[in-house]
């Protein structure tokens, strides 16, 4: 489902009376418009989270305005557009192959000359080619 559609669907709970459905829906709306680069998007879920800020349920409004600031930072961030912060980039590191450290087994970066948990030092990676 694209952006709009769920800034549609958001906007259609908050019509018929479903908040946390309206909830739910525009923080979908924004991991979508986040991916497609949908800023028009970002500035609607915005405008849906003032309306849900307005509900008796704290809760609700709590997490509207989570949800309107972290719009809104990343519209800032990327200049008016959208676009992937910091966050996106260290889980993409994240993701990245890993070894074992030998002496003291915990994972570290495919790359690494050294264990940042013990200090070992790993063979070069020019040594391990040959």
């Amino acid at each position: 489902m694209s952006a709009s559609d769920e800034v549609r669907t958001a906007t259609d709970y908050v019509a018929h009376g479903h908040p946390r459905r309206a909830l739910s829906a525009a923080w979908r709306a924004a991991d979508t418009s986040l991916r497609e680069g949908d800023a028009e998007a970002l500035r609607a879920i915005m405008a849906i989270c003032e309306v849900l800020r307005e509900n008796p349920n704290k809760r609700i409004a709590s997490d509207a305005r989570q949800l309107s600031s972290y719009c809104q930072h990343t519209l800032d961030g990327a200049g008016g557009g959208v676009q992937s912060h910091a966050i996106i980039a260290r889980i993409s590191r994240m993701r990245q192959p890993k070894r074992v450290c030998p002496d003291c087994a915990e994972k570290v970066q495919q790359r690494a000359h050294v264990c940042k948990f013990c200090g070992f030092r790993f063979e070069s990676l020019d040594d391990q080619s040959e």
